[in-house]
């Protein structure tokens, strides 16, 4: 507490000084006085010299406004100066004064300023009882004594008022101990009956403070029972908290559980619906393909009734050769050797049936074989045409990394046995006969 009022009466005494530092520097006598001329600074004026003058012409423009500073930049006075003319003036201040003449002309101006320091207080009186005594000054001719009774007379006259000053200031000073000396005792008086009213105030100001204590140790402990009171609310109301925490995460975990099963529940449903399409459209495929395949197989089997009746006529007609044949050779026996051949053309013929059935079954109807080709990642062109020109096929669009292949001819082998037969090159990545089950990329 100390330490803090001793750093406020600081802070006080410092406000004050930097208050009075301005009005204490403008009493003082300046060492040195800056002179500003159209608000440019000039040069300075020295009022220790013995000659304190500054003198300042210019012929390019006249002198419009004059500023005096202090050496620290604080603005003292200044005036303002007419185009034309000559102007005079007394700037003054407490301890000295500045005559300022400005003259302006048509060619520029000139400055004059003149520094002149406040006679003493002596001299002020001198001047001031001079001015007030009337002027007696000898006329012309007198004689010397009424020169010197003269003189006399103003001593006299001097020592008389200088005489009535002093009773008079001797009976002002009896007149303030009187008035000190009543004011000491009203003081007395005053100062007991403070002391008296001050005690009784400090006895009365005792009996607030003992019930004030006393109210404060009640209200302390009414404090501590609502304290107490206040920990019971608090533990019943963190247990309380607690419980609803653990019901929130009880509610939480069961709609997350909820939520999971819900998921779960439309995730098996698009699954067996996806399985279901896919089931659905596979069944579609292999009925199309199934349909197909028994639609070829129909076409074989009439393209091979067809030919089993042609060959049966064949034979019908070979076994009538033959029994023609076998009775001229009983009547021939030089037609026998010639019976052999015909016999083993037949026979070739007829091995060479089923070839041809082969044949028909590969392709019923004798167009080209068409299917689908992925090759592996990074498999050239040229690699892609060579193998094309091997297999002597025709390749179509590009549909999602598939292309489309026709046979340029029939061939003598089952599809499905030709396209496994595919699947064995390097650069064949996988096969599919139709569109419908191309695997997803």
């Amino acid at each position: 507490m100390e330490q803090d009022a001793y750093l406020n009466a600081y802070r006080q005494r410092l406000l004050e000084s930097l208050h009075e530092l301005p009005k204490r520097r403008r009493e003082e006598r300046p060492d040195a006085l800056q002179v500003f001329v159209n608000h440019e600074c000039v040069g300075s004026l020295n009022c220790r010299s013995s000659d304190p003058t500054f003198a300042f012409a210019s012929r390019e423009r006249s002198i419009h406004s004059f500023e005096v500073r202090t050496e620290t930049g604080m603005l003292l006075g200044g005036l303002s100066a007419p185009e034309l003319g000559l102007k005079s003036q007394r700037l003054a201040w407490p301890g000295y004064s500045l005559d300022v003449t400005i003259h302006n002309r048509l060619e520029g101006g000139s400055l004059r300023v003149a520094y002149a320091a406040a006679p003493a207080w002596w001299s002020r009186l001198g001047r001031a009882a001079s001015s007030v005594l009337p002027a007696t000054g000898p006329a012309v001719g007198a004689p010397a004594f009424g020169l010197r009774a003269m003189l006399v007379a103003q001593v006299v006259l001097l020592a008389a008022v200088t005489f009535l000053i002093g009773d008079r200031l001797f009976d002002r000073m009896q007149q303030t101990e009187q008035t000190i000396g009543a004011v000491q005792r009203a003081q007395q008086d005053l100062a007991s009956a403070v002391q008296a009213q001050a005690q009784d105030a400090i006895n009365r100001l005792e009996a607030k403070v003992n019930q004030v204590l006393q109210a404060q140790a009640s209200s302390a402990a009414v404090a501590e029972g609502n304290q107490k009171a206040i920990s019971i609310v608090q533990r019943a109301m963190d247990e309380l908290s607690q419980q609803q925490r653990l019901m929130g995460t009880q509610v939480v975990s069961v709609q997350h559980m909820e939520e999971h099963q819900e998921r779960v529940a439309r995730q098996a449903n698009l699954e067996v619906e996806r399985m279901a399409r896919v089931m659905m459209s596979q069944m579609q495929t292999d009925r199309e393909e199934l349909r197909d395949e028994l639609h070829s197989l129909s076409l074989a089997n009439e393209h091979l009734a067809k030919q089993v009746s042609s060959l049966e006529k064949k034979n019908q007609d070979l076994v009538n050769r033959l029994k023609t044949a076998g009775v001229d050779v009983s009547s021939r026996v030089k037609d026998t050797g010639d019976a052999g051949p015909m016999l083993a053309k037949e026979k070739e013929r007829t091995e060479s049936v089923p070839s041809q059935t082969q044949m028909a079954e590969a392709r019923p109807d004798g167009s080209p074989l068409k299917f689908f080709v992925s090759f592996h990642d990074g498999t050239s062109e040229e690699s892609i045409d060579r193998w094309l020109q091997e297999i002597q096929a025709r390749k179509g669009d590009l549909d999602s990394g598939w292309y489309t292949v026709e046979l340029a001819q029939p061939t003598q082998q089952p599809a499905d046995r030709f396209l496994e037969s595919i699947k064995t090159a390097k650069i064949i990545k996988a096969v599919a006969k139709s569109r419908s089950r191309l695997p997803a990329r």
